[in-house]
């Protein structure tokens, strides 16, 4: 039987509709919990290589164009700023930025734990072991009303308690971490340090 032309136009809408579903669908999938969790560890360091070690981490942070944040010698840790550098098309989409923790702690504590607070370990003579840690934030813009005919009619609500907390005009929410590139950096780590 030969559909006629509203029938096609049906079957079309149809498959059309069908699509956009399953991609939105897939868009949508990137949930915090599918995001790869975990610490990377760099191995460790004897107490005499502390200070090289510290260097070579940060060395390597940079290399990899993290700008620093944090540079913490006495407390053993080294963190960056955030950078919103795309590594994939769902960096792009979904408007993701990273920031990168290195940590130095004693030999045997649980795994991306700090020094105590009142240590200093360039003068520990314990063996220290080293973890690098990514994460992801997604960059939320809060009130941002889209309407169904054109995006150049959106506008844009505020509302005063989001002002007050800092919240507006835009705000970082953490969403995972990124175990695949904390590897890669503690890889690096590694094998500047000749491991």
């Amino acid at each position: 039987m030969a559909l006629t032309r509203s029938g096609r136009l049906f079957r079309t809408t149809c498959s059309l509709l069908a699509a956009a579903a399953a991609f939105t669908a897939a868009g949508c999938a990137g949930t915090a919990a599918d995001e790869p969790q975990g610490l990377a560890s760099a191995g460790s360091v004897t107490s005499d290589r502390y200070a090289a070690a510290f260097d070579v981490a940060r060395d390597v942070l940079r290399d990899n164009r993290f700008q620093l944040d944090r540079v913490d010698a006495a407390a053993g840790v080294i963190t960056t700023q955030r950078s919103n550098g795309a590594r994939d098309a769902v960096d792009v989409l979904q408007r993701r930025q990273r920031y990168a923790i290195v940590s130095f702690a004693p030999a045997g504590s649980p795994a991306g734990t700090a020094a105590p607070a009142d240590a200093d370990l360039r003068d520990g003579s314990a063996p220290l072991d080293v973890t690098v840690k990514v994460i992801i934030e997604r960059i939320e813009v809060p009130g941002w009303r889209l309407p169904g005919s054109s995006i150049r009619l959106s506008t844009r609500a505020t509302d005063p308690d989001k002002v007050k907390a800092e919240l507006e005009p835009l705000y970082a929410v953490p969403v995972g971490e990124d175990a695949d590139l904390a590897a890669e950096l503690a890889g690096q780590i590694r094998q500047k340090l000749g491991r």
